[in-house]
């Protein structure tokens, strides 16, 4: 029945090409897979068909966040109006989605709680101690490191600390040291490599000279939060999807089942700006061997850039960190996993997904009745954000995205 139903769609898109455009028809591309066409301007409406990623379609005419196609008429009855949401369309083909390979996910889920069990080793080594100052080290002057919220390298980025920032040392353990940052007011960790005790620093000059000129050793620069634990995350911002009917109050509160969390595809700019050959850089999910790199500004392109074979360009984002750099400039994400979600009782939900209308706000005791009644059927990670803190949702956040 689905072949029946897609080989229906496509003469259907492909009589609707061959017919002459009205005055205000142009075309448009499907940015993702599975899109639907709906009978109405509701996605509670009959579903006519599913296009896929890059599809071209002629739209016959806009009306708010709806677009209009021609499709067959189900009932045989020469065409008739299909409707897609318009978040779903773009003036710009999308480039290449790689198929998601089952052993590579698998590898990802082992290597996620590979990371994890680094995590808790690397914590019980922890000891704490009377506090020192010590100065940050890198290997050039105007290098930085990264302060994360776990001790690991793919840790949650708190933020980068300039070569010779002075920290207060508060513990230290395997490879890590616990630090408070004074002038931010921040306690997280940082690799031990880059820090050294302030009194040992003009006595220590030849070692640190000689530190300087070290071969260097080959890294991985993978995207922020891609090995965090779904079921414990850390407080924060996080892309999620889920449907509204996920959401309902239970005796014990409400709660948001069924929620897909994501990381959206971006780098700290020390990871980027220091990849050299022999470096690999992970992209959607698949490691690259770095063989050459090229700075054109604010881009950093890796193996001849986007286009060439094993070749992609990093963006440097206005806050500071990169991101993959496409052919339509929409950012990628990368899902951590599914979990369950709680509520906080001083939790808001702000809504602005519909631009004909006001943006909707309210708090905890209307959420779930203003989620449920959202025009917007799925929330999806490019337009959703939930706010953790303290292993609950205190803000959910829903924008319009074209």
């Amino acid at each position: 029945m689905k072949r029946v139903i897609t080989a229906i769609l496509a003469v259907a898109l492909l009589a609707a090409l061959a017919l002459p455009a009205v005055a205000d028809a142009f075309t448009l591309y499907v940015t993702q897979d599975g899109v639907r066409i709906y009978a109405k301007k509701s996605t509670d409406s009959k579903v006519y068909g599913k296009l896929s990623r890059g599809r071209k379609v002629l739209i016959e005419k806009k009306s708010g966040n709806w677009y209009a196609v021609l499709v067959e008429d189900p009932s045989g009855d020469g065409q008739t109006l299909g409707w897609i949401q318009a978040k779903y369309l773009s003036t710009t083909k999308p480039s290449k989605q790689k198929k998601k390979d089952p052993k590579k996910t698998d590898k990802a889920k082992a290597a996620a709680a590979s990371a994890q069990k680094e995590i808790e080793r690397v914590m019980k080594t922890m000891q704490d101690v009377e506090a020192y100052e010590a100065e940050v080290v890198t290997k050039t002057e105007k290098g930085t490191v990264a302060l994360r919220w776990q001790p690991t390298t793919n840790g949650m980025l708190i933020l980068h600390l300039m070569n010779g920032r002075r920290v207060k040392v508060l513990a230290e353990g395997d490879g890590w040291m616990q630090v408070s940052d004074p002038e931010s007011g921040y306690i997280g960790y940082m690799s031990s490599r880059y820090l050294t005790r302030v009194e040992e620093l003009a006595g220590d000059e030849e070692d640190a000279a000689e530190d300087q000129s070290e071969a260097p050793v080959a890294r991985t620069a993978k995207p922020f939060d891609e090995s965090l634990d779904v079921n414990h995350l850390p407080d924060g911002d996080y892309p999620v999807g889920f449907d509204r009917g996920d959401v309902a109050r239970l005796a014990s509160g409400i709660f948001m089942d069924n929620v897909h969390v994501y990381t959206m595809d971006l780098y700290a700019a020390a990871d980027i700006e220091a990849l050299a050959p022999g470096d690999t850089v992970v992209v959607e999910g698949e490691s690259i061997a770095v063989k050459t790199v090229e700075r054109d500004g604010n881009l950093v392109r890796v193996n001849g850039g986007l286009g060439a074979e094993n070749g992609c360009d990093f963006k440097r984002e206005e806050d500071g960190g990169y991101r993959v750099d496409g052919y339509d400039d929409l950012p990628t994400y990368t899902e951590l996993g599914v979990t369950s979600l709680a509520v906080d009782e001083s939790a808001v939900f702000h809504d602005a997904s519909d631009i004909e209308s006001d943006p909707v706000t309210v708090d905890y005791d209307g959420i779930v009745e203003a989620m449920q009644g959202a025009p917007i059927s799925s929330f999806s990670p490019s337009g959703t954000t939930v706010t953790l803190q303290s292993g609950k949702v205190v803000k959910i956040v829903r924008e319009y995205t074209p």
